[in-house]
């Protein structure tokens, strides 16, 4: 992986080591928002359980189960502390401003112990950098970088407006910084310059491997590209972390290394410079992807030998050293061309491809369009460890008519007849170039087309007007059905709110009933108690009145009651 991937994936082991050490636990479960088909956080942690995440899926996603689809701002489908860690890298930024509180939220929500969260923050030193590094990117590929123009265009977070989010939620937090802005920037851009060079990628990868093995646990400096954000209740796991990062970090690199790995960088730059004279520049790409969707960085450059001034031969071996879904051979960039002889072998054997836009003519390869593409599918071809691509590559100046309309039926038909007779010198180059020159007169049919073309685009344009007023109209029903629904979202707490009081009632008054009851049971009790005392003296009673000393004692008790009568 790249040295701005290294940066954050590796930061992120050592947390995780540092929970896993504090939890003693062997394998964690871990759950990955934001990530792609390349999986790196299972690079660095093989023997953790890891589930992958993002708001979209590809294909190739789809049907890998590590793969889940979520939005990391509402996750309803995951419990909480189902996952040990939640890890975002990188995907912060992208969150738009309204809901970045919701997604620290539910990170911190599905998190059982931790949640490690990282991305470049907002200061004038890294918008700054960023502008550039895009200017960089742009003056060789002539577009934005996608990502970064993103930042640009949206901005970057705010600590300040973090750490009230989190105080603000009562959410527990260490901050680390990390990756020195300046580095970063030349670091970048060396990145961007291998892109358009022929075989930079080698030199790149040493000057990689020396940052992983020299400066990464050293590159903590004032002004920082990244912060890690590492979110858990456990206040005794988050003082263990920043101690652990404040002692693993406390080194920085010599100012000796750091000169040579910027010398490293120019060499680079340089190199790029030379090969853009020398008109060398980006000629023959081979792209890859794992889930067919071809992107700018995936590229492997061809190497090539010129036979003369127009003809260039491609005569390469390239290792593939996993399994790809397809490879797309871009013969030569920006430019139209011819390409004859093209043989693509493999370890497996011979390996078929298709002609994406272009026409095939016997051996020979037509591409009017300026950029060329062979589409090489590798899906269900088993292992294979290496493809050969061989092919002549004939720079073709073809007039404008032909490359901006190369459906032309009659120029197409021009082309083929002059392709017969091509040779290798420049007398026959020069022949092609005058002849198709002759073919401009096609230009009124053209012109006719394009009239044609642009009432159809008149149509179109219309046509978005009014979806575009369907859809203001659709926002402010949008709009009012949301207000509708936070009107009945509040009526539905109220009542919530009014069932749980009833309830609490309903507990209270069952409670005096139980009371009561225990009550009635022991006065019933005490009753049973009084008239069992009252059987027991009237028995008493009767046992007495039949005994002798009773019967004796009968006429002493009247007496005694005559005598009261009287005294009364």
């Amino acid at each position: 992986m790249i040295f701005d991937q290294y940066q954050r994936y590796k930061t992120v082991e050592v947390i995780t080591d540092i929970v896993r050490r504090r939890i003693q636990k062997k394998s964690l479960t871990i759950l990955e928002i934001g990530t792609n088909e390349e999986r790196n956080l299972g690079k660095v942690l093989p023997d953790d359980e890891i589930q992958f995440s993002d708001l979209t899926l590809t294909e190739a996603m789809k049907a890998d189960k590590q793969f889940i689809q979520l939005n990391g701002c509402d996750m309803p489908e995951i419990s909480d502390g189902q996952f040990d860690i939640v890890v975002a890298l990188d995907v912060f930024e992208h969150v738009p401003d309204q809901q970045r509180e919701c997604f620290i939220k539910e990170m911190n929500r599905v998190a059982k112990y931790a949640a490690i969260i990282c991305f470049p923050y907002k200061n004038v030193y890294n918008e700054s950098a960023e502008k550039r590094v895009n200017a960089y990117y742009k003056m060789i590929f002539g577009t934005d970088h996608k990502w970064l123009i993103e930042h640009i265009q949206n901005g970057l977070p705010q600590m300040d407006y973090v750490r009230d989010m989190l105080a603000h939620n009562e959410i527990s937090y260490q901050e680390f910084y990390h990756g020195d802005i300046f580095l970063w920037e030349e670091m970048m851009k060396a990145l961007f310059a291998v892109y358009g060079l022929q075989n930079g990628g080698y030199y790149f990868e040493e000057i990689g491997r020396m940052y992983e093995e020299q400066m990464y646990h050293k590159d903590s400096a004032e002004h920082s590209y990244r912060v890690f954000l590492v979110l858990s209740d456990d206040g005794d796991l988050l003082h263990d972390i920043g101690n652990t990062l404040k002692e693993k970090y406390k080194d920085k690199y010599s100012e000796k290394v750091k000169k040579l790995l910027l010398r490293c960088i120019d060499d680079i730059k340089y190199r790029l410079i030379d090969e853009q004279r020398a008109g060398t520049t980006v000629l023959h790409q081979v792209y890859y992807t794992f889930d067919g969707n071809f992107d700018e960085s995936r590229k492997w450059i061809l190497s090539s030998e010129s036979l003369n001034a127009n003809i260039i031969r491609v005569n390469q071996k390239i290792e593939l050293d996993r399994q790809y879904k397809a490879l797309r051979f871009d013969p030569i960039e920006g430019e139209a061309c011819i390409v004859k002889s093209l043989a693509i072998e493999s370890d497996t054997g011979e390996v078929a491809y298709e002609i994406l836009n272009g026409t095939c003519d016997n051996d020979r390869i037509i591409f009017c369009d300026e950029d060329p593409q062979i589409y090489i599918d590798l899906e269900d071809k088993g292992a294979i460890k290496w493809i050969h691509v061989q092919a002549e590559i004939l720079k073709a100046d073809f007039p404008e008519a032909v490359i901006r309309y190369p459906f032309n039926q009659k120029i197409d038909d021009a082309v083929k007849k002059l392709i017969e007779n091509l040779g290798r010198n420049d007398d026959h180059i020069a022949m092609v170039r005058e002849l198709l020159a002759g073919h401009i007169q096609c230009q009124d049919e053209i012109n006719e087309h394009l009239n044609k073309c642009n009432e159809l685009l008149d149509t179109k344009m219309r046509q978005c007007e009014e979806l575009h007023s369907q859809l203001g109209a659709s926002a402010e029903r949008e709009k009012n059905i949301r207000h509708e629904k936070e009107y009945w979202e509040g009526q539905c707490r109220q009542q919530e709110e009014q069932r749980r009081q009833c309830e609490e009632q309903c507990r209270q008054q069952e409670e005096q009933r139980r009371q009561q009851e225990e009550q009635c049971r022991q006065w019933e009790e005490q009753c049973r108690q009084q008239e069992e005392q009252c059987k027991y003296w009237e028995t008493r009673c009767a046992k007495m009145e039949k005994t002798i000393s009773w019967r004796i004692t009968a006429i002493l008790r009247k007496l005694g009651k005559l005598l009261q009568r009287k005294e009364g």
